[in-house]
C-alpha cells in the first residue's frame, strides 16, 4: 500500500542497507527530523534532480529514493542534529503531496528481488575473483582491510554492498538503485568493479605506495 513520507534531497546516493552521516542545519529539515524521532518513522533520502542541497527552496528529487532509519542522534548546542541513518527500503514516488516547508509524498516501497538465478550466481563468481583483487588494491592504498566475502551469501545483499562500495558517479548509482533486480543489478556490477580496479591499479602506480 502507498504510503507518505518526508523527503530529503540531496547530492547523494543512499542505498539499502549501507549508512550515511548527515548535518541538518536547515530550519525546514530540522522540522522535519524532529518529527521523525519524535514519531519513530523514517524519512526519504533522494537524489537531487535539479536544485541544490541548502536554498531558499527544496530541490526536487528524482522519483526514486531510498527510506533512511535513523540510528543515532545528537543535538547539537546550536539546534542541528547530526545523524547516523541506514538505507532500509527503496521507494518510488506516485505523487508529490506538498512542497513546504519540505517535501511530502505518497510513495510505494518496492521489494527486493533475487531476479533470475543463474545470472546472479554466475555474476556472484565472476565478482569474487574481482572483490579479491579490490580489496588487495584497497588495502595497499588505504591500508584497512575489508570484510567482504560475508556479503556473498546474499545475492540481494551482494548487489547493494557493491553498489554502495564502488566508487561511482551519482548518475551511476542512481541507475543501480532504480534496477528491478539483484541479479541485473550484479551482472552491471561486474563491469564496473573490473573498471574500478584498472582505475586503482593506475592509481596506485602513479603514486609508488609502500607494499606491506
Amino acid at each position: 500500500m502507498p504510503e507518505k513520507l518526508p523527503l530529503f534531497p540531496l547530492d547523494t546516493v543512499l542505498f539499502p542497507k549501507a549508512t550515511l552521516n548527515l548535518r541538518i542545519f536547515e530550519e525546514r529539515y530540522k522540522a522535519m527530523i524532529g518529527k521523525c524521532i519524535e514519531n519513530a518513522e523514517p524519512f526519504g533520502v533522494s537524489l537531487i534532480l535539479e536544485g541544490e542541497e541548502a536554498g531558499s527552496a527544496p530541490a526536487v528529487p528524482f522519483e526514486y529514493g531510498c527510506a533512511a532509519e535513523i540510528k543515532k542522534v545528537t543535538r547539537l548546542d546550536n539546534g542541528e542534529f547530526k545523524l547516523i541513518v541506514e538505507g532500509t527500503r527503496r521507494f518510488h514516488v506516485l505523487e508529490e503531496l506538498s512542497r513546504e516547508p519540505y517535501v511530502t509524498a505518497e510513495v510505494k516501497y518496492l521489494d527486493d528481488e533475487i531476479g533470475d538465478a543463474a545470472t546472479a550466481e554466475e555474476s556472484r563468481e565472476t565478482l569474487r575473483a574481482s572483490m579479491g583483487r579490490y580489496a588487495n588494491l584497497y588495502y595497499l592504498i588505504t591500508n584497512k582491510q575489508l570484510s567482504w566475502e560475508k556479503h556473498f551469501r546474499d545475492p540481494v545483499r551482494l548487489s547493494w554492498y557493491l553498489a554502495d562500495l564502488i566508487d561511482l558517479e551519482n548518475p551511476d548509482k542512481q541507475d543501480l538503485l532504480e534496477v528491478t533486480d539483484a541479479a541485473e543489478r550484479l551482472r552491471r556490477e561486474c563491469d564496473l568493479l573490473v573498471k574500478e580496479n584498472q582505475r586503482l591499479e593506475i592509481f596506485f602506480g602513479e603514486h609508488k605506495f609502500p607494499r606491506n
